[in-house]
């Protein structure tokens, strides 16, 4: 896809994620009737915790040359989250939502296990999607000591880490993150990778991040789904794979 080595999936013994989150987008349908009895006969089973929510918006208007602001209602959402609140789906009228926080995630089963679900309430409502997205945040929490950009160089492939040690005052820098994108005629990927240390006086917790964030930003079939998804999860781990060194690998495989 954008020519990042090839990594046999693995599933590791930990993982350093805190949100992940799927998403579909597609086009408002007169088929598509937001309601909370054909929503919760199909998810209700794995999410019985459910809210209505009612989305709000701006509308713009020039009125006498000068702008006018008119609060909108409508657009209401459904929210429904798993037992233990660390999954959630949120569903409008273009939107459907699949996240999940911190120790939710185990694997890519945790998303395919759903596909069946959400297929079935899209059949014969929603044929086409316009975008399919996959976002993985993951957190490497360390001591913050007299240089926090060495833990970069301790778990990351030092070949993408950016020259930073021609700076001076390397343990005066509190935040380094790199920023890559790539786009080719069906994808996007956006990626964000480095170091941060919040922003409290005196923070002993430093942060290793890695955000990758692949979109599929073409129109596929719902019936399609499925193979999106696999393909895109295998180029996140394949990105995933190349960013970090023996090091982070070890630390997941939980030696």
């Amino acid at each position: 896809m954008f020519g990042f080595q090839k990594s046999e999936y693995k599933v590791f013994n930990r993982n350093f994620l805190r949100k992940v989150v799927f998403r579909i987008d597609f086009k408002k349908s007169d088929k598509f009737q937001l309601n909370e009895e054909s929503i919760k006969s199909v998810f209700s089973e794995s999410f019985p915790r459910f809210v209505k929510a009612e989305g709000n918006g701006v509308q713009i208007t020039l009125g006498n040359q000068n702008p006018k602001f008119e609060q909108l209602k409508g657009n209401e959402s459904y929210i429904l989250k798993s037992s233990d609140g660390l999954t959630t789906i949120e569903i409008n009228e273009r939107i459907f939502s699949l996240s999940f926080d911190n120790t939710a995630y185990k694997s890519s089963d945790n998303i395919r296990s759903l596909l069946s679900l959400i297929d079935k309430f899209f059949n014969g409502k929603i044929d086409v999607l316009d975008r399919i997205s996959l976002k993985k945040i993951n957190i490497i929490e360390f001591d913050n000591n007299d240089n926090p950009n060495g833990i970069l160089y301790f778990l990351l492939n030092n070949s993408v880490i950016g020259n930073v040690d021609s700076f001076p005052n390397t343990d005066l820098i509190n935040h380094n993150l790199q920023s890559v994108n790539y786009r080719n005629d069906d994808f996007y990927l956006n990626l964000k990778y480095g170091m941060n240390i919040p922003p409290v006086s005196n923070m002993k917790i430093g942060q290793v991040i890695i955000d990758i964030e692949l979109v599929k930003h073409t129109i596929s079939q719902l019936s399609e789904l499925g193979a999106v998804f696999d393909d895109i999860n295998d180029e996140v781990y394949n990105v995933f794979c190349t960013l970090i060194n023996d090091n982070a690998k070890s630390i997941l495989n939980g030696n």
